[in-house]
């Protein structure tokens, strides 16, 4: 279905989804302590993720750089337990600070940021473009929020993959789901969380990749 925020109707009716929306946060089941996480505080947590994710890296491609695409694509650390978050958070060099062309993906594990991937192919992924007047501290502030919201499972199954890719126009961020399954809830739980930095959103299926077909199934203003 083609669902469009332009109109003042069409928006009250997302608005009113997006408030009726009940998003299920997993109960992780471990002996370890359990420490209640606020925003983007964070404390020393030596807890099992309920799925184990993966950041990969794509190199932006130079002139006296002959590699393919899959070359370029290489994964930086795995994460299974909520300290070694914030330890991404510390470690990482600011993904602000990256040369033109580099993207970034947070996956869970065995699924790797390709469309073409089976756990993909029946899914899509919700984009968006943070433009370059917003401060480079907020924009790592809203990649690093989207991913902590990940690992919490705020998001449903579904979302296996928070994409970042540095464009000349802007940031492009993406949420990537497995399946067709609460794409307007997702879509809305995203967009308050960008609130008024990001541009708007839209989801393209994967599935139209093949075809290549750009029309996005939804919209959100």
């Amino acid at each position: 279905m083609f669902r469009r925020c332009g109109t003042r109707s069409l928006k009250l009716k997302v608005a009113s989804e997006c408030r009726n929306v009940f998003y299920h946060n997993k109960k992780q089941e471990t002996t370890e302590i359990t420490v209640v996480l606020v925003g983007m505080d964070r404390s020393v947590v030596y807890k099992a993720l309920y799925r184990t994710w993966v950041l990969w890296v794509l190199e932006p491609p130079t002139p006296d750089m002959n590699l393919t695409w899959e070359e370029r694509l290489r994964t930086v650390m795995t994460i299974g337990v909520m300290h070694e978050l914030w330890k991404l958070q510390d470690d990482l060099v600011p993904i602000t600070h990256s040369p033109m062309g580099t993207e970034y993906f947070f996956c869970v594990r065995d699924v790797s940021p390709k469309w073409e991937d089976p756990k993909n192919l029946n899914g899509g992924r919700w984009s968006t473009t943070i433009r370059y007047n917003v401060s480079p501290h907020k924009i790592w502030e809203i990649w690093m929020q989207l991913i902590t919201m990940l690992v919490r499972e705020e998001f449903n199954s579904d979302v296996a993959v928070v994409g970042y890719a540095k464009r000349a126009t802007g940031v492009k961020l993406t949420i990537w789901l497995m399946s067709g399954r609460d794409i307007p809830q997702t879509g809305c739980l995203i967009r308050r969380t960008l609130g008024e930095h990001a541009g708007q959103l839209r989801y393209l299926e994967h599935a139209n990749f093949v075809q290549h077909a750009n029309r996005p199934s939804h919209i959100i203003d």
